[in-house]
């Protein structure tokens, strides 16, 4: 579960990316990306949200309107993009082939916003990159050519406040294409938090007319994807496939992670 301290300062988390009431110095800005860099490290899983979307273990998981995420945030050397870059991989149900995105993110601190900004990168073919975050080696020789960078528009701004960090696209400035291919249709809207223990997202798209939603990563709830970083641990199991505890097999290298893994 998360710090309640942290889930507290989470509910008064503003919905528009905005400036603190001070300015921080360059110093300060370093200091807060190397933070963040330490944060965000690591692999993040929303299961406990699906148990309590579920009905809190007792039925079957549902996965709807938030489906479950696993997501590695995996620092890389990978000079063309700067010296704080992610190689970011995450995917569905547990299951590693549904890939959700692949990104690379650059990060870099933003005197004149106060703030840090992320430049994301996407890959030509996702799906070909899928499991490199076990073999970064694949992806710190990969040609900059493969990854595509996302509009300006559509930077991540995030601040540092109240202990977290907290922000998003600024609004109206990512402007895309709605699912029928209208060029300059809608505008993404994108939220995160991130803090010591896990990050919280949310994304959709919106009518540049009205500002209606023509997509909603889950559908009809404004609340966040709410992921918890996963600590992996090594188990030994004592194993009979008929359940015969008489005659065993000690397995001593199982590894599971505490926010819902598991392991056949």
């Amino acid at each position: 579960m998360m710090k309640k301290s942290w889930l507290s300062s989470l509910i008064g988390a503003i919905l528009l990316w905005a400036h603190p009431a001070f300015a921080y110095t360059q110093v300060e800005l370093d200091g807060q990306l190397n933070l963040l860099m330490e944060w965000w490290s690591g692999e993040f899983d929303n299961n406990e949200q699906i148990v309590r979307q579920s009905g809190g273990g007792l039925s079957e998981p549902i996965f709807q309107p938030h489906f479950r995420v696993h997501s590695h945030y995996k620092r890389i050397a990978y000079p063309a993009l700067g010296d704080h870059v992610f190689y970011v991989e995450e995917y569905k149900n547990n299951n590693p082939n549904d890939l959700y995105r692949i990104r690379l993110m650059s990060l870099h601190t933003d005197l004149e916003a106060n703030g840090i900004r992320a430049q994301m990168y996407s890959p030509i073919d996702q799906q070909a990159l899928a499991g490199s975050h076990a073999n970064l080696k694949k992806i710190v020789l990969s040609p900059a050519e493969q990854w595509q960078p996302h509009n300006a528009g559509c930077t991540v701004f995030l601040s540092y406040e109240g202990k977290q960090f907290k922000g998003g696209m600024q609004r109206r400035a990512c402007i895309g294409v709605d699912p029928k291919g209208n060029e300059k249709a809608v505008w993404f809207d994108y939220h995160i938090v991130v803090g010591p223990n896990g990050y919280w997202f949310k994304d959709a798209l919106r009518n540049l007319n009205d500002d209606s939603a023509v997509w909603e990563l889950a559908p009809g709830s404004q609340d966040y994807y709410q992921t918890d970083k996963a600590r992996w641990f090594e188990c030994v199991v004592n194993y009979n496939a008929e359940g015969n505890m008489t005659q065993t097999q000690r397995l001593t290298d199982v590894r599971l992670h505490d926010q819902g893994g598991s392991v056949d």
